[in-house]
């Protein structure tokens, strides 16, 4: 496999050699494992990260390696992400707003906890009828 230098050495030479005036996202997954280790010991709960907040499949695997076991999913393209990044990872569907194939999409990645606005939303997240 060839091995690709990286451009610049950290985030502050980058900006400063390139004056970038597009949004650009540093990534480093030793700053990640790190943050992710420190807030888990810290935290006294279950850590859930929410996937909308970045979807990318090296965040997630990422998060997954250094320990995460839950996410918050809000649509079944996140539901999908999370499992290629894990297949034991629980999902938590938070998104109260959902059609019928979102649900089934749902069951079929075999979701944890759902948000539900009314009891009859019980019985669709439960895999029954639509209300």
């Amino acid at each position: 496999m060839q091995q690709i230098p990286p451009l610049w050495l950290d985030p502050e030479t980058h900006l400063a050699r390139r004056r970038p005036d597009q949004p650009v996202l540093y990534f480093s997954p030793r700053v990640l494992h790190q943050v992710a280790e420190r807030f888990q010991a810290g935290f006294n709960g279950l850590v859930t990260y929410a996937v909308k907040a970045n979807p990318h499949q090296a965040v997630l695997s990422n998060l997954v390696a250094a320990g995460i076991d839950a996410f918050d999913v809000a649509s079944p393209l996140e539901m999908q992400a999370v499992r290629l990044a894990s297949p034991d990872a629980a999902l938590h569907y938070n998104n109260p707003v959902r059609s019928q194939a979102e649900v089934e999409a749902g069951i079929a990645y075999d979701v944890a906890s759902w948000s539900v606005d009314e009891l009859t939303e019980l019985g669709q997240a439960a895999g029954g009828a639509a209300p």
